[in-house]
C-alpha cells in the first residue's frame, strides 16, 4: 500500500505525539507546583500538619557585615549569610521526594548590575501526599522505608542571601542604587522522587530590604586635666 504525502505527515506526526506520551525522562513537567510545591517563605519551622507557621513578609539587612568578608569564596551559609526558613510540599500519591536545592536570582530595580544567581544546598524529606504508611503500602511502587511515615510537608532553613552574594554587593557597590533600596530574592526549588524523576518547584519571592551600614562613632573618653604641682 502507498502512502500519499499527506498520510505520511500524519504518520510522523502520531510517532512524535506517541513519543512525547510515553517516552519516560529524568526530568518531568510540574506546571504551578501541582506535584511538587513551594509554600512560600515563614517566620519559623512548622508541623506536616495543621496550618502554616507565619509567612514572611520581607527581611532586612545592612549592607556591610563584619563577617562577611571572612567567608571563603562560594560559602552559602555561616557568617554573613541572610537566612530564612521555607516550606516545601510533596502532592505525589505514592512517591516519595527529596528537595536537594534552591535556586536563587535577585533583582534590585534602578541597579547597574544585579547580584548573580546562585545555588544553595537543601534537605527536605517529605512523604507521599497520601500520608502514612497504611497508604504508602497500597502503592504499586516501593518506597524506601524511611519514606513511609514522612509528612508531605517539609521545612527547611536556608541562606536567601549567601554570604557570596553579601560579599558581591559590599565589592560591586558602585552598581547598587544607595541604602535604603528594596532587592527581590526570587526562589525554586530542585528535587528528586523516590521513583528517581527530578522536578522544579514553583518560583517563590522574597523581599530584601538593604538598610545603611551602621555606622559607630568612635567612643571619646573624657577629658583628663593635669593640675600642676607646687
Amino acid at each position: 500500500m502507498r502512502l500519499s504525502v499527506t498520510n505520511m505527515n500524519k504518520l510522523i506526526a502520531g510517532v512524535f505525539v506517541a513519543g512525547s506520551l510515553f517516552g519516560c525522562g529524568s526530568a518531568t513537567n510540574n506546571d504551578q507546583g501541582v506535584t511538587f510545591n513551594f509554600l512560600g517563605f515563614f517566620e519559623s519551622s512548622g508541623t506536616g500538619t495543621g496550618d502554616l507557621p507565619t509567612a514572611l513578609g520581607s527581611i532586612s539587612f545592612p549592607l556591610s557585615d563584619p563577617d562577611a568578608e571572612d567567608v571563603s569564596e562560594g560559602n552559602s551559609s555561616g557568617a554573613g549569610s541572610v537566612n530564612a526558613v521555607i516550606a516545601t510540599e510533596n502532592f505525589l500519591g505514592c512517591q516519595g521526594l527529596r528537595a536537594d536545592r534552591v535556586y536563587l536570582s535577585y533583582t534590585v530595580p534602578g541597579a547597574l548590575e544585579n547580584p548573580p544567581s546562585t545555588t544553595v544546598v537543601v534537605s527536605a524529606l517529605m512523604g507521599p501526599s497520601s500520608g502514612g504508611a497504611e497508604a504508602a503500602a497500597a502503592c504499586t511502587s516501593s518506597l524506601p522505608a524511611g519514606y513511609l511515615n514522612l509528612s508531605s510537608r517539609a521545612f527547611a532553613t536556608i541562606a536567601v542571601v549567601p554570604a557570596s552574594i553579601r560579599q558581591w554587593m559590599i565589592l560591586n557597590k558602585a552598581s547598587l542604587p544607595e541604602p535604603p533600596f528594596n532587592m527581590i530574592v526570587s526562589a525554586t526549588i530542585g528535587g528528586v522522587s523516590t521513583a528517581g524523576d527530578r522536578f522544579e518547584s514553583n518560583e517563590g519571592e522574597l523581599t530584601a530590604q538593604v538598610t545603611p551600614d551602621i555606622v559607630i562613632s568612635p567612643s571619646t573618653g573624657g577629658s583628663s586635666s593635669s593640675g600642676s604641682g607646687a
